[in-house]
C-alpha cells in the first residue's frame, strides 16, 4: 500500500470564475454547503421544519465531522481522518437504528465520499468507485422522499468529477473523457443530475426554477445564480475540468 498522501492543488482565481458578487465575499459559502442546506431552510415550512430535524438529530454535526476528517486527509493526516470517519460511522449507524428515517441517508454522500476519497489514497480505486455509487443512490433516495432537498442534486456533478479523477489516476482515458462529457451534458440540461426511482428527471434548470419561485432575499438570488444558474455553472465547469483532462503521466489530486 502507498503511503505518499498526494497534496490537493490550491486553487487559483480563474477568467469566470469571480470571487466577489458586488461586493459579497464569496470565501463564506461553499457551492456544496450553502446551496442545499439555506435554501431548504428557505423553502418553506415544510423545509424550515426538515433543517430543524436535522440539526436535532445530529445529522448536520455528522455532515460538517465528514467536511473536517476530509480536511486531515487531504493535509497528510491520514490515520486521525479515518479514526473520525469511524466514529462519525459507529453515531449514524445509532441514529439510523433509532430513526430509521431518509435524513439519515445525507450523511451517507459525504461519508462515503470521505470513505471514497481514503481508498483512492490507498491505491484501491474499484472500491473508491463503488462508494461513489453509494454516495449518488443515497441522493437519490433522499430526492424521491423530499422534493425541497433538490439542490443536492447538484451533488451527482462533484460525484462525477470524482468518478473522472478516479479513472484519471488509472489512465483509463476513455472513462475519464465519458465522465467529464456526462458532467458537461447535466450542467447544459442535456442530461438529467439524476434519475429518480420513480423516473422523475432532475435538471439543472429543474433546481433553479424550483428556488427561483420563492421570496429571496437580493442576496440569496445572488447566491442562488452564482452556484446554480447553468452559464455559472459552465464556466466553472469549464475550470474545473481543464484540472483533470491534463497529458498522461500527471497525476492529478483528488479533491
Amino acid at each position: 500500500m502507498n503511503s505518499t498522501v498526494e497534496q490537493p492543488v490550491k486553487e487559483q482565481p480563474a477568467a469566470g470564475k469571480p470571487a466577489t458578487i458586488e461586493g459579497l465575499d464569496l470565501s463564506a459559502y461553499d457551492p456544496n454547503d450553502y446551496g442545499w442546506f439555506q435554501l431548504v431552510q428557505r423553502s418553506g415550512d415544510a423545509g424550515e421544519a426538515w433543517v430543524a430535524d436535522f440539526q436535532e438529530s445530529k445529522l448536520y454535526d455528522l455532515v460538517n465531522r465528514c467536511n473536517a476528517s476530509m480536511i486531515k486527509l487531504r493535509t497528510g493526516k491520514r490515520d486521525e481522518g479515518k479514526a473520525d470517519l469511524d466514529k462519525v460511522r459507529e453515531e449514524l449507524k445509532d441514529i439510523e437504528t433509532q430513526q430509521p428515517d431518509v435524513p439519515a441517508l445525507v450523511v451517507h454522500r459525504w461519508l462515503y465520499g470521505a470513505d471514497a476519497f481514503v481508498s483512492y489514497l490507498e491505491g484501491n480505486f474499484e472500491a473508491a468507485l463503488e462508494e461513489l455509487a453509494i454516495c449518488e443512490t443515497a441522493v437519490q433516495k433522499t430526492l424521491g422522499k423530499f422534493e425541497f432537498l433538490k439542490p443536492l442534486a447538484f451533488q451527482i456533478l462533484d460525484l462525477q468529477f470524482q468518478r473522472a479523477r478516479v479513472a484519471r489516476k488509472e489512465r483509463r482515458w476513455e472513462d475519464l473523457h465519458e465522465a467529464i462529457e456526462a458532467a458537461r451534458e447535466m450542467v447544459s440540461d442535456k442530461r438529467p443530475l439524476v434519475v429518480l426511482e420513480d423516473g422523475r428527471e432532475v435538471f439543472s434548470r429543474t433546481v433553479v426554477d424550483f428556488y427561483r419561485s420563492f421570496d429571496l432575499s437580493e442576496e440569496e438570488t445572488s447566491l442562488l445564480e452564482y452556484f446554480y444558474e447553468p452559464q455559472r455553472y459552465l464556466e466553472r465547469f469549464s475550470w474545473n475540468a481543464s484540472r483533470i483532462d491534463m497529458p498522461a503521466g500527471f497525476v492529478v489530486p483528488y479533491q
